[in-house]
Parts: C-alpha cells; sequence; structure tokens
C-alpha cells in the first residue's frame, strides 16, 4: 500500500486494492489500495459505508479509534483482485454495495 502511494504522488494509476477493511455490524466495507508514504495514514480505496460507494481518501486512525464500531481486516481477502478500483467502483455504483 504504501508502494502504491508512493507512485500516487508521482503519477495517475489506478491501484488494485490489497486490503479489506470491515465492520460486520455496521455494514461498512473499505476496500484500500493505497497509504501515503508522508504520513502513513491517509488512505485511498473504495469505501461503502451504508449503500453509497465512493472512491476517494480517508484517514484509517479515524475509523479504527471507534471502539463501539471495531473495524476488521478481512483475513479471507486472500487473492488480488484483477480488477483496478475505478472498475470495482463501477460494479459497486451500479450494484449499490461493493460486492468484493
Amino acid at each position: 500500500m504504501l508502494k502504491n502511494g508512493a507512485l500516487a504522488n508521482r503519477e495517475h494509476t489506478d491501484p488494485v486494492p490489497v486490503v479489506k477493511l470491515f465492520t460486520p455490524h455496521a455494514d461498512s466495507v473499505w476496500l484500500v489500495a493505497e497509504i501515503h508514504p508522508d504520513d502513513g495514514d491517509t488512505a485511498m480505496g473504495l469505501i461503502d459505508t451504508g449503500g453509497f460507494p465512493v472512491m476517494g481518501y480517508f484517514r484509517h486512525s479515524e475509523i479504527t479509534s471507534k471502539p463501539l464500531r471495531p473495524v476488521y481486516k478481512d483475513l479471507n481477502f486472500r487473492f488480488r483482485p484483477k480488477r483496478p478500483l475505478s472498475e470495482l467502483y463501477a460494479v459497486a455504483a451500479k450494484a449499490g454495495s461493493i460486492t468484493v
């Protein structure tokens, strides 16, 4: 993720997600593609916090600092999707949620 973040600082990229984070009780999902090396906290990916998927930036610390809404790493997300974020976003926007 840091490598993708470093590349994004220099050129336009459309990376594939590396990690899937989720909240089992709040139906939120983050497909994280990059973390920017400048601060190690600003991440970019596909975000679905309740039926309206968006692609954008978020702070990892903000989503993991809420004790009432724990965020987990999906350990079954072992495969690397072959589609970049833009394609996954198009599918998610059509479906109304992230389907990976």
